[in-house]
């Protein structure tokens, strides 16, 4: 057995019973049924959460094969991409796991005045954090583009819309076009048809890719692209298409500007 191994299981133990005798306590033998108890108890916990890191490499394994097909190159700007966004992450990351030991242990002390007022904080700081534009009744003339105002390279676009019958809505974001219209979605060569008529649209934008998900999931488009620009424009291609609210909500960058 690896040395490794053997401290993995020692020093823990050497540890508890250092513990023991500070506090007092008397170190007690445990039956072999009552470990086997213990541990399955502690399996049904452990379990669904090693499954659920286990999904993280699993998924990047298969973006990585994914856009390999695409060049070394394509794979490279991918990793660096994936890093810049967990620097930007790292904050409400750390927000996220904070809250939750001490949302637990105020609840069990049944303080949930401390708990509203995390809360309150958490989502002022979440609010801060990240800039969102809103807009209602977006106007759209026929083939003329509507600039839409948004700043760094990460964003999360909110939309409901009215496509009748015969008309076409695109959205441009960065140099690819999201095409609309009544019963289908698509971007480039991926189309998504619809059973139901387009309402709403949720578009994430990352340095190098794009996610559509049209009517809260009812059909989904994942593509990778190369920013050509740094322009988001919505434009009615014909017919009458309408935007009845748009929301975008952009990330900071975590680098800070020399």
């Amino acid at each position: 057995m690896p040395p490794c191994y053997v401290c993995f299981f020692l020093v823990p133990q050497g540890l508890n019973y250092y513990a023991c005798g500070r506090c007092g306590l008397k170190w007690k033998s445990t039956k072999l049924s009552g470990l086997l108890v213990s541990f399955r108890g502690i399996l049904r916990f452990a379990i669904p959460g090693m499954m659920s890191m286990i999904l993280m490499p699993v998924a990047s394994s298969t973006i990585t094969r994914l856009l390999s097909r695409f060049g070394h190159e394509v794979v490279a700007a991918s990793g660096v991409a994936g890093r810049i966004e967990m620097v930007a992450f790292i904050i409400p990351m750390a927000l996220g796991i904070a809250l939750t030991p001490f949302v637990s242990q105020n609840f069990g002390a049944r303080r949930i005045d401390r708990v509203r007022e995390a809360f309150r904080i958490s989502t002022t700081f979440a609010l801060l954090y990240g800039a969102e534009h809103a807009w209602k009744n977006v106007a759209l003339e026929i083939g003329k583009p509507h600039a839409i105002e948004a700043k760094g390279g990460l964003y999360r676009i909110l939309a409901d819309v009215e496509v009748p019958a015969g008309a076409r809505l695109a959205f441009n974001v960065r140099g690819s076009s999201i095409i609309v219209t009544n019963r289908s979605v698509s971007c480039k060569r991926d189309v998504a048809p619809l059973a139901h008529d387009v309402k709403r649209l949720e578009i994430l934008v990352d340095r190098t890719s794009i996610e559509v998900f049209v009517n809260d999931g009812e059909a989904a488009i994942s593509r990778c692209f190369l920013p050509e620009t740094d322009q988001l424009t919505a434009t009615r291609i014909q017919g009458d298409a309408k935007i009845a609210s748009l929301r975008i909500i952009e990330l900071k960058s975590a680098w800070k500007k020399p």
